[in-house]
């Protein structure tokens, strides 16, 4: 369904066709190869399990809560124990001169359910990349499509019935029962904002907190925007009479083209009562759906559903994704380097660069990561001191965005907060505001947003490698590669010939060892020879300049300013802040804070813990590295204080 310029609703027609595996199939052949990386602890071995083996069961997955009686952990326990996360991947790509969409789904590892590569290495004595394996995606639904929201929005019926399905539990050999839950969405940022119901580009990008994109490089204005549900976006579109109305007769953008009169009662409603003209009224409605222009798209054809109803009320949109992130920022970044250095310097890290880049014509995000640890290594030939600590952030947080669950601790977390955000006010010290070689909107844009804004939230429920979709983005070549070499090019037979060609690929590559992985290991053994980065120091003078975004990163590191000055953090005579997340610490420290998981939290708790974090910093009088707060009062106004004046604050 469109809408006309008239306003009306019209209906349009055009062919689709695409072929799926059923997702009940893909979960019982992922369960049948997993298995043996499961945990497998039947109901009598839970129930006669002493409680001390169950207390230590949950500390070890940093799921102990004081307070909680026997009969209750050990039923969490068991849950967490028989519970495997789904993730989602799609996106488009030319296939055979036509545009093809792929769906992949994939099982999210998690040691609560499954082992750690050293206790399969001690039960089996075979050295065994678990979360790789386990992690390993699935092709779920291969489809010619366009680009067009139309047409992508023609199978979102399918999806719905896979999912309305979730709700039934599997059987492994040994008789357990495992519970599936749909729980993320990745892929690039055309992907998510379908996903999610945003619009394509424009001002308002992010799927994640709908931040205005001329203000994404004020930090301070993105930490505090808060994260929107998938449950938040369908209440914001159906607030709205019109919003609900065109919803409801599934008009793909229900509130573009409205009329004056139209626009004014669909701010009314939302307690919006100024503008005047028509472009006024627009953009007070834009401002207020912060770029949100759709139900999300599971919920297109039933816009007021809930998201329980197919089992996907877990579901939520990663922002960050490190394969495009990551990769197009670092090309950002070395585009506009050269031009804000003197010019011998700027010849030696262009010449640096290309080196790195071999002469390769089509440059992967692996070639711009090899590239940026490569520069850091001739860094000393720089003799801006800012220039090299922004290159050396840079490497710290692509190790970081690439680093498995077994790597992410409370130490790897507060490390990724403070490099982001370090980072991104040191992109604002070198390069300003008046670019050289590209504009302002591309060097902070969706890549520096979702880096600097997302990145570090994202960590402390999910580890870098498995939010990455390289492997995802791969299967276009394969798919290419297969078209050319075994099907005769007709649209009848290239969906049916991909299909069977992938499972075949895929067992073969079940024994032959990743190119991902050798990738990694290229990377890996490139930084370790870097100098060892120690802990992040952040300078007095910058603290300084940039006060409002200094306290905005304190309050997304919370959690670790309340364990007190000492245990996290210290103060230098000079005034400099130095954060306890280098090399040396420890990765945990029984003062906290606890890592979370996405098993048991969600973006929006995650802020929510993060606010009382804050809270309690205030009202106990707990030392900040902060001089100057701002602080709002009952009434919505913003008071500026003295630090020392703020203990045992009343909130």
């Amino acid at each position: 369904m469109v809408i006309n310029n008239s306003g009306e609703i019209i209906k349009t027609e055009f062919l689709v066709e695409g072929r799926k595996q059923p997702l009940i199939e893909i979960r019982e052949r992922t369960l049948r190869s997993q298995e043996q990386y499961m945990r497998h602890t039947s109901d009598e071995d839970f129930q006669n399990m002493p409680l001390e083996s169950v207390i230590t069961s949950l500390k070890e997955i940093n799921e102990y809560h004081d307070g909680g009686n026997e009969d209750e952990m050990r039923a969490r326990l068991k849950k967490f124990e028989r519970t495997r996360h789904i993730k989602m991947w799609h996106d488009l790509s030319t296939v055979a001169n036509h545009s093809h969409l792929v769906f992949m789904v994939s099982c999210l590892y998690d040691p609560a359910i499954h082992y750690t590569n050293e206790e399969y290495l001690k039960m089996t004595n075979i050295k065994e990349d678990v979360q790789a394996r386990v992690e390993s995606p699935e092709v779920y639904i291969v489809a010619r499509s366009g680009s067009s929201d139309a047409e992508q929005l023609a199978y979102v019926d399918t999806r719905r019935e896979c999912l309305e399905d979730m709700g039934s539990k599997l059987t492994t050999n040994s008789g357990t029962d495992v519970t599936d839950k749909m729980r993320f969405f990745h892929g690039d940022s055309p992907a998510r904002e379908l996903e999610c119901g945003q619009q394509k580009g424009g001002n308002y990008y992010c799927s994640g907190c709908g931040a205005y994109a001329q203000q994404v490089y004020e930090l301070d204005y993105c930490f505090r925007c808060r994260w929107m549900s998938l449950s938040d976006r369908q209440q914001l579109m159906l607030n709205g009479p019109y919003g609900r109305k065109n919803s409801l007769a599934k008009a793909y953008k229900p509130l573009q083209k409205l009329k004056k009169q139209e626009l004014i009662a669909e701010l009314n409603s939302r307690g919006i009562f100024e503008g005047e003209t028509k472009s006024e009224l627009e953009k007070l409605l834009q401002d207020e759906m912060h770029g949100v222009q759709r139900v999300p798209v599971l919920l297109y054809n039933t816009p007021t559903t809930s998201l329980e109803s197919i089992n996907c009320e877990n579901y939520e949109i990663l922002s960050f994704e490190p394969l495009h992130d990551i990769g197009k920022h670092i090309e950002n970044v070395l585009t506009e380097l050269p031009a804000h250095l003197p010019a011998e310097e700027a010849k030696d890290v262009e010449e640096v660069i290309k080196l790195s880049m071999e002469g390769k014509d089509t440059k992967r995000t692996f070639d711009y990561r090899r590239a940026i640890v490569i520069l850091a290594q001739h860094s000393a030939k720089i003799s801006s001191h800012r220039i090299r600590q922004l290159l050396t952030s840079l490497v710290e947080i692509q190790r970081l965005a690439y680093s498995s669950e077994n790597e992410r601790t409370p130490k790897s977390v507060l490390r990724l907060h403070n490099m982001t955000w370090y980072h991104g006010i040191l992109c604002q010290e070198v390069f300003g505001f008046t670019l050289k070689e590209m504009t302002t909107r591309k060097l902070y844009g969706n890549y520096f947003h979702d880096i600097t804004s997302h990145a570090g939230m994202q960590l402390r429920l999910i580890s870098g490698r498995s939010t990455n979709v390289e492997e995802q983005e791969r299967v276009f070549n394969t798919i290419t590669n297969i078209t050319k070499a075994t099907s005769s090019f007709h649209p009848s037979h290239i969906i049916g010939n991909i299909f069977v060609r992938l499972q075949a690929e895929k067992q073969m590559a079940a024994f032959q060892s990743s190119c991902i992985s050798k990738q990694e290991a290229t990377v890996s053994k490139l930084a370790s020879s870097l100098p060892p980065y120690g802990n992040t120091i952040i300078p007095q003078e910058i603290i300084e300049k940039h006060t409002r975004s200094w306290q905005a990163h304190l309050e997304r590191v919370s959690d670790f300013l309340l364990t007190g000055k000492g245990s996290w953090w210290m103060e230098h005579e000079n005034g400099d802040i130095e954060f306890y997340d280098g090399e040396q610490p420890p990765d945990n420290r029984s003062e906290g804070p606890s890592l979370h998981h996405f098993r048991s939290s969600n973006f929006k708790s995650e802020e929510k813990y993060l606010e009382e974090c804050w809270e309690k910093c205030l009202r106990l009088g707990v030392t900040l590295p902060i001089k100057v707060l701002r602080i709002e009062d009952e009434h919505g106004n913003m008071n500026v204080v003295q630090h020392s004046s703020v203990n045992r604050l009343e909130m």
